[in-house]
């Protein structure tokens, strides 16, 4: 009551109506009159009739409730009830209403792309006015965005199109999508939930942080290349427990449930996700703090707890932070800040904010090339091949299954996008079903269908391989000892090394006398 004494002391009633018109949700990302005319009837506010009007007031009650697109008919009952009320008051005479409470919804509803980025737009404009000393609601203001329509249109078509698959339970889990180009950090598409959910609420994008399982490999792998261990390098693949016999003592197992109780080298670790060789890289190989350490670098600022289960994504990140480790990746080891915004103009033109984007170079650009090289075998062949129903392209990426099928991931990019999905339930004891349990089948498709979509409306999208630096060398290696390959090492793979880090000479193999080496540099 107080608040409402003060503001009619300042404003008039009618000025008062006005700055709450020119400001409320209407529903459909719709925020103020001229918004909601636009995008519920194509018209500007002064063009609307007495029912479109009607239509309009009627939904401040519940955007929600009186969606047109779900509820048409509660809508006009709305819409009538406001009429109405105009008779009450001697605004409408009974003729009038009669003749009016007939007439159609005639509703235009725009294709409102990227409704999620919208709102996130929003938030940020309101977090970059205030530190100005400004507001958005008091603004007449033009503000320049990141969003790619056409990306943004194959971003939607894709999680629709396999939200349309889902059935029974599936339907009430939710979708986060968010695309990133390398080397700017310019977001381009975002998905913050699935169709049937109001774009206004917890954004799947950027406001979750969950598990993110397998997805969380390459930041281990990245480390360990990063370090000097080649793709080649045998990691294995056995049971193994740490902490034996304390309370949180870890023993993972494999999605299989089985060990081949082998070696494979860290590429077929990669390629086929093997949680035993993943384990056994962090606990023998490298420490926990260095992988933490490379995850940060890459722009994870979520907390990571220091335990050798991060190896197997045990850590809570956002699709935002995996799309934009991804993204450094592509670019070849910079590190772009998220950016929605690029600029805001007052109603003058005047520029009140640039955003400047600023690239760091985090990764060298050889470790960038090889973690990719392991990636893009995933895709290729290993447990994201389903990409390549729908995408031909150069690409890279890893999916991701948390525990209990809670999470589904797939973290992917090529030289021109970085797109991370995430698949899950805002209940996290609620696990996926019917055949969506996995990062494969639940987020891999939506990526796939979405690049294939893309590389129709881009002539050269996913043509352009990603950049191999001068200094990666194609070298023989022992997939015995990870090492360079020598005259009588038995078992070996041609892959590229990083030329500034050769490993030695096989030392499984090379006897003391041996100096007859099959290869000691590129060929």
């Amino acid at each position: 009551m107080d608040l409402a004494r003060k503001l009619e002391q300042k404003y008039s009633k009618n000025q008062i109506l006005l700055l709450y018109i020119n400001t409320v949700y209407f529903g459909h990302s719709a925020y103020g009159i001229y918004a909601a005319a636009q995008t519920y009837f194509n018209k500007t506010p002064d063009r609307l009739t007495l029912p479109e009007c009607a239509v309009l007031v009627g939904l401040l009650q519940s955007p929600t409730l009186y969606d047109p697109s779900k509820h048409p008919d509660k809508l006009l009952s709305r819409r009538n009830e406001v009429m109405y009320n105009l008779v009450q008051v001697d605004k409408l005479s009974e003729k009038e209403f009669k003749k009016q409470k007939n007439a159609k919804l005639n509703l235009v509803l725009n294709k409102w792309l990227g409704k999620s980025f919208n709102e996130y737009v929003r938030i940020e404009a309101e977090n970059i006015l205030r530190q100005k000393g400004m507001r958005l609601n008091n603004s007449q203001l033009k503000i320049y965005t990141t969003l790619d329509s056409k990306i943004q249109e194959s971003a939607e078509d894709a999680v629709k199109n396999q939200y349309e698959r889902f059935s029974g339970n599936m339907k009430n889990s939710q979708i986060g999508l968010v695309s990133i180009e390398p080397g700017t950090g310019y977001i381009k598409a975002m998905v913050g939930c699935n169709p049937s959910t109001a774009p206004t609420g917890l954004n799947h994008a950027t406001q979750i942080k969950r598990q993110a399982g397998s997805a969380f490999k390459p930041f281990l792998y990245g480390t360990l290349l990063d370090e000097g261990y080649t793709l080649a390098y045998p990691l294995d693949d056995k049971p193994i427990t740490v902490d034996k016999g304390l309370p949180y003592e870890w023993s993972p197992e494999n999605s299989s449930g089985t060990f081949s109780n082998k070696s494979m080298t860290m590429m077929s670790a990669l390629q086929n996700s093997i949680n035993a060789a993943a384990a056994y890289a962090i606990v023998n190989l490298t420490k926990v703090d260095s992988v933490i350490s490379f995850a940060k670098r890459m722009g994870v600022n979520s907390s990571i707890p220091g335990v050798p289960s991060i190896a197997l994504g045990t850590a809570n990140v956002s699709p935002l932070e995996l799309a934009s480790a991804n993204a450094v990746y592509a670019s070849g080891g910079y590190y772009s800040q998220p950016v929605c915004i690029t600029r805001i103009e007052d109603k003058n033109g005047q520029v009140i904010y640039s955003n400047y984007t600023k690239k760091e170079q985090v990764l060298s650009p050889q470790t960038a090339y090889l973690l990719t090289y392991g990636l893009q075998k995933v895709v290729d062949g290993g447990t994201a091949k389903v990409i390549r129903q729908y995408y031909k392209g150069f690409a890279a990426g890893k999916t991701g299954t948390t525990q209990n099928s809670t999470d589904a991931w797939f973290a992917g990019y090529t030289p021109e996008l970085s797109t991370t999905i995430w698949v899950g339930f805002d209940d996290a004891k609620t696990k996926l079903s019917g055949g969506f349990q996995y990062g494969g089948s639940a987020s891999a498709p939506i990526w796939g269908k979405m690049m294939g979509e893309l590389t129709a409306r881009y002539k050269n999208f996913g043509k352009t391989n990603f950049n191999k630096p001068e200094n990666i060398l194609e070298m023989q290696i022992c997939t015995d000892s990870g090492e360079l390959a020598v005259k009588d090492c038995p078992n070996r793979v041609v892959i590229p090394v990083n030329s500034e880090k050769i490993p030695p000479e096989c030392s499984l193999h090379s006897g003391k006398n041996s100096r007859d080496l099959e290869m000691r540099g590129a060929f």
